[in-house]
């Protein structure tokens, strides 16, 4: 079963044309707000692909949160999949998540996030 993040790491990442403050920069980052949601959809994952790599995987990807805590889905980029197979997965599940939006001066702002997402298959379903 993949973890979820609940809060979203400090990853380095580039400047993009949509604009927006990395992680880095702001005074309060994103944090995901729909947590159950997200357990749904990640449950639907079948752990085949995990399996596969040994139990675990993991996918890193970026994305831009909005000042209104929506996930811009356009802005998504798969930097990583190990295995592949779990590129697919973190496609359908990212649109899904919502956040509370980064702040700067108080304020919300439009943040780039660089995300890992890691994927472990418990003992029992791998057997």
């Amino acid at each position: 079963m993949p973890n979820p993040p609940d809060s979203i790491s400090r990853g380095t990442t580039r400047n993009s044309p949509q604009g927006g403050f990395e992680v880095s920069q702001v005074e309060e980052g994103p944090a995901v707000t729909n947590v159950p949601e997200m357990l749904r959809q990640l449950s639907r994952v079948n752990p085949v692909a995990v399996r596969n790599a040994g139990g675990t995987g993991q996918v890193v990807a970026r994305f831009l949160v909005l000042e209104d805590g929506r996930l811009d889905p356009a802005s998504i980029i798969i930097r990583s999949a190990s295995p592949e197979g779990l590129r697919s997965p973190v496609l359908e599940l990212l649109p899904v998540m919502h956040f509370r939006p980064a702040r700067v001066n108080g304020r919300p702002v439009k943040v780039w996030v660089e995300q890992p997402i890691i994927f472990a298959v418990e003992e029992q379903a791998r057997q």
